[in-house]
């Protein structure tokens, strides 16, 4: 049995945001989705359709693209302090 390397996954996904060119950053991000285990690309699409219901009631729960995305993204996609500096941990 092989360990899935998702820290690996973590990095593209990282360095597809900070791709200068927009159609270029989502094209390298779909491609980057291929290299998840089905189970887990499951579980990642179910948890932003979430987030996405969540963000349209911001009115009301004031919870935003952004403020999930700042209580969320540590956990989901841990950055190590030690691996990178504040500034990409933040950009990522």
């Amino acid at each position: 049995f092989l360990k899935f390397p998702y820290k690996a996954v973590t990095q593209l996904v990282c360095r597809c945001v900070q791709m200068e060119s927009l159609e270029k950053a989502s094209q390298m991000l779909h491609l980057t989705c291929l290299l998840i285990p089905q189970p887990a690309l499951a579980t990642l699409c179910y948890l932003l359709q979430f987030f996405e219901a969540v963000a349209a009631n911001s009115s009301t729960n004031l919870m935003d693209a952004s403020n999930i995305s700042i209580v969320m993204a540590p956990t989901l996609m841990p950055v190590h302090i030690a691996a990178s500096s504040r500034n990409d941990r933040q950009n990522c």
